[in-house]
């Protein structure tokens, strides 16, 4: 740590999850190991949850609900996905960028699938990011629709104007390539499918739900949003509208 003057006040070493090994100075600085704010507990305030340094866990269960697949995302409490020197947490949510990264290392022959819509997801974000600039302004109804592509509002009504016709299709394909990374039953096309997952299992439009949402985070995260979305979630009793029935949309 520096003071004004660029002057080295205060040197820090931490072991691989955080734990403080050795401190040299006497500032009284609370944001320490990975920038993070340490609270008088010894815990670190990482937003959704608090996280233990001591343990190398959180305090708390992440509301994401893994993948069988990756057996690793079922632990509820790990933090980084177990490897902090690669990672770091900063949402106290495990993320899909996380998990995506985890498909690609540690894919088999069994799963080629989903480490092919790992791929096509890239590409298609990669896309979608090209065009932000000229869709400020623009919402979409029955999507979970990024916040970079312009939605500042919770979710659209029947006025709302619509995306052209290509990025409309794009956030389909997204969607349902995220469904198959997810183990979900996949929408290839149209309404009913979509339907479908939402009058079957309830696990599973819970997990739809849930999938949805951090599908359109993901992609804010990565095309840099110029708005600051809100997200709700509540993973006892979501409400469900028509709307979210036809199309899978989560309202945020």
């Amino acid at each position: 740590m520096t003071n004004e003057n660029g002057q080295i006040t205060d040197s820090y070493n931490y072991d691989a999850f955080g734990a403080n090994t050795e401190h040299q100075g006497s500032s009284n600085n609370e944001y320490q190991y990975a920038g993070e704010q340490k609270d008088s507990t010894g815990n670190y305030y990482l937003r959704a949850r608090y996280y233990n340094p001591s343990i190398g866990r959180f305090t708390q269960m992440d509301t994401f609900v893994g993948l069988n697949s990756m057996p690793i995302t079922l632990n509820k409490y790990i933090y980084a996905n177990a490897a902090p020197t690669m990672f770091v947490d900063p949402s106290g949510n495990i993320s899909i960028a996380g998990v995506m990264a985890g498909i690609n290392g540690q894919m088999n022959l069994q799963n080629a699938r989903v480490a092919k819509a790992a791929d096509q997801v890239k590409s298609i974000v990669s896309s979608l990011c090209k065009t932000s600039s000229q869709l400020a302004g623009f919402t979409q109804i029955h999507h979970s629709f990024p916040v970079f592509l312009g939605n500042t509002r919770r979710f659209g009504n029947k006025g709302d104007t619509f995306v052209d016709e290509y990025i409309h299709g794009e956030l389909h394909k997204l969607l349902n390539l995220m469904f198959i990374i997810n183990e979900l039953p996949h929408p290839n096309r149209g309404k009913n499918k979509f339907r479908d997952i939402f009058e079957n299992d309830r696990k599973d439009w819970k997990k739809a739900l849930k999938v949805t949402k951090q599908t359109a985070k993901y992609v804010d995260k990565i095309c840099e949003p110029i708005v600051t979305p809100k997200y709700s979630y509540d993973p006892i009793e979501p409400k469900i509208s028509q709307a979210m029935k036809d199309w899978g949309v989560y309202k945020w």
